[in-house]
């Protein structure tokens, strides 16, 4: 096989800064597994809907025209974390978590995430259908790290992007907000495994049986430790494909 060409589309997952000491995100380090050519073109923040949008689909196009191997996809989270998290939440008035979600709200933001996914294996399709696709549905953040967001220093810079929204929607309690998040992600973690399962070229890696409390840096994001497991996890699970790549002399 020629050299291998990744693709990296989507939120903070892939364009987690190197200046953290981290190494840079989920992309960076997959590419430091497989060697090759990263082609990261993720922005921090971007929901789906912005990853796939007007600003940004010219330079997916750009980049689904060079032939990656691979295109790695962390999008979905930011549909939800962020200001609008309180919309995904239901008042606080009992303390049963099991109501916490507000099912409306965040079937519909799932609904538009899979949608998105939709239209980048619709792209792929059209400029580099032999471009697999890789995607995964996060991990679930601790008590302990609800609160904190990127910090440098002991300075907060960003974040933190979910316990705001549970503090206005009245859920206090550190362990109250982690298991509310983790039942919102394994909900994720359904809807893409269930769209990927449809195309032969696309790989949906679950992370979430993988990474444990120790493994975060923050509410959102791994630390380097984190970063390197979740890459080893994705880059066992495409070896197999890249093999049989190189067998065709692809």
């Amino acid at each position: 096989m020629s050299e291998f060409i990744l693709a990296d589309i989507g939120d903070s997952w892939s364009a987690y800064p190197k200046a953290l000491g981290t190494g840079g995100g989920l992309g960076d380090h997959l590419i430091q597994l497989t060697g090759g050519r990263l082609l990261n073109i993720s922005r921090d923040g971007d929901p789906s809907e912005e990853t796939m949008g007007l600003k940004n689909i010219t330079r997916l196009r750009d980049t689904l025209a060079e032939k990656p191997n691979a295109i790695l996809i962390t999008s979905g989270g930011d549909d939800f974390a962020g200001d609008q998290f309180r919309l995904a939440l239901n008042k606080n008035v009992n303390g049963d978590i099991t109501r916490a979600v507000n099912q409306i709200w965040f079937d519909a933001a799932l609904s538009e995430i899979v949608a998105d996914y939709q239209m980048l294996k619709d792209e792929r399709d059209a400029i580099s259908p032999t471009t697999l696709i890789i995607s995964q549905s996060y991990g679930f953040p601790p008590p302990e790290m609800m609160g904190v967001g990127v910090k440098i220093l002991g300075i907060t810079l960003d974040g933190p992007w979910l316990q705001p929204g549970f503090v206005d929607r009245g859920w206090t309690k550190p362990e109250d907000q982690a298991a509310i998040i983790k039942e919102m992600l394994l909900e994720l973690e359904v809807d893409l495994a269930f769209f990927a399962a449809r195309d032969p070229l696309h790989l949906h890696v679950n992370l979430q049986s993988v990474l444990q409390p120790e493994h975060f840096a923050n509410e959102l994001h791994l630390n380097d430790p984190g970063w390197t497991l979740a890459a080893e996890t994705i880059n066992e699970r495409m070896l197999p494909w890249l093999n049989s790549l190189a067998v065709q002399g692809l």
